[in-house]
């Protein structure tokens, strides 16, 4: 105790006095101090729930030692902090390029709509941690904010990725940048066109953790869908035409009595296209259930099946299916637009329009510049009555899946 004591007594006049330096001679015949320093003494207290490092002697806060990017360390203590990180990269919505360089080598170099789909992501994001030299087991704290950290101060969880309260925080919510890093999302749960403040703490031990770094800055995108129809024949894989979408069996493809089956000329086109993060459902339904003739009070059945082996019908089958930066390509992770197994038939096999909705076409991810076409077949019978009105009116409805 008297040895504490005294190293209090010095402590306490060095740093009270401004004008004077308290210190005995410290030269000796043989030998010369050139410099001499003292440090404070220290304490590590426990309880139940706490553990508490306290060192005395550390020189007093000051607020003349901060600036808007360095902090002055006041005693011991700080030698053991973690460098405070930044963030490298944090992205929704970025496309042709990005900041971010240890995700997948496609959203490194095309961004988040690789990922998300077209417009970005709407409820997800990717972040990427500036260690500052930190070392590799160096854990990190992840803070979400929607006002700058004003009053809303939330920590991302370090298992499902969302968003949760301080008082919920876990030691499983700090995990090493390279944990943080494994997936292309890393932040999951947000909400559509808001803006999110980042920031981000390392912890390298017990009473390390640092300060939280430089704040960075990302809004999420809109929820996006786009849906066109487009008339034209089988060269018509990028056209785009206007209303009304009118497709007929004319000419040398007009159905004949006993005839075989016709393949009208043009077909139907599709642009289909969303970030919804389950993709899509394409449904379709007549008015009819068939080709129908008003003056004849007739009408040509549509069903599944193959109108070779039967005497008359009507149907759809998938001609045509694109979309840009598929999984399976290579250069993205996003969605395919995939035919239902009726209406992916070949020949003369076909789909059934019937009066209830039905489904054409889906994807289980976000799709991106998505084009489909199908094509109307038809065949009447010896007895299908002969008339020039004969119609369907088909709805096309393009669902995401949110």
């Amino acid at each position: 105790m008297k040895r504490t004591s005294l190293i209090l007594i010095i402590v306490i006049l060095i740093s009270s006095s401004l004008s004077y330096l308290y210190a005995d001679n410290l030269e000796s015949p043989n030998y010369k101090i050139v410099d001499a320093t003292t440090n404070g003494g220290g304490e590590t207290s426990t309880s139940t729930g706490y553990n508490l490092l306290n060192t005395i002697g550390s020189f007093s806060g000051d607020p003349r030692v901060y600036s808007t990017n360095y902090r002055g360390g006041l005693g011991a203590i700080e030698i053991f902090l973690a460098n405070v990180p930044q963030i490298s990269c944090f992205e929704t919505t970025s496309n042709g390029s990005s900041n971010c360089t240890t995700g997948p080598s496609y959203l490194n170099t095309n961004g988040m709509t690789t990922v998300c789909g077209p417009a970005g992501c709407y409820d997800r994001a990717r972040f990427e941690i500036d260690t500052q030299n930190n070392p590799a087991d160096t854990l990190y704290g992840v803070q979400i904010s929607q006002d700058n950290f004003a009053s809303d101060i939330r920590y991302i969880d370090g298992v499902t990725f969302k968003p949760k309260t301080s008082n919920q925080r876990t030691i499983n919510d700090y995990l090493t940048k390279a944990a943080w890093e494994t997936n292309a999302i890393n932040i999951t749960g947000l909400i559509a066109g808001t803006e999110y403040d980042l920031r981000i703490v390392g912890l390298h031990g017990d009473f390390t953790e640092s300060e939280p770094g430089p704040i960075a800055t990302a809004t999420t995108a809109s929820t996006y869908m786009t849906f066109d129809l487009d008339i034209d024949n089988t060269s018509g894989i990028s056209a785009e035409t206007a209303p009304p979408y009118i497709v007929d069996f004319s000419t040398s493809r007009k159905l004949i009595q006993t005839g075989p089956p016709q393949t009208a000329a043009d077909l139907i086109w599709m642009d289909l296209s969303t970030n919804a993060l389950g993709g899509f459902a394409l449904v379709q339904k007549g008015s009819s259930g068939g080709l129908h003739s008003t003056s004849q009070s007739y009408t040509i059945p549509s069903d599944n099946f193959d109108l070779d082996g039967q005497s008359e019908g009507f149907g759809l089958q998938t001609y045509y299916t694109a979309q840009e930066r598929n999984t399976s390509s290579g250069n993205g992770d996003l969605g395919t637009v995939d035919t239902v197994a009726e209406y992916d038939g070949s020949g003369n096999v076909v789909g059934k329009v019937g009066q209830l909705f039905i489904k054409v076409f889906e994807s289980s991810k976000p799709v991106l510049n998505g084009r489909a076409g199908m094509q109307l077949k038809a065949r009447a019978s010896g007895t299908t009555p002969v008339s020039s009105d004969y119609t369907e009116d088909i709805t096309f409805i393009m669902v995401p899946r949110y």
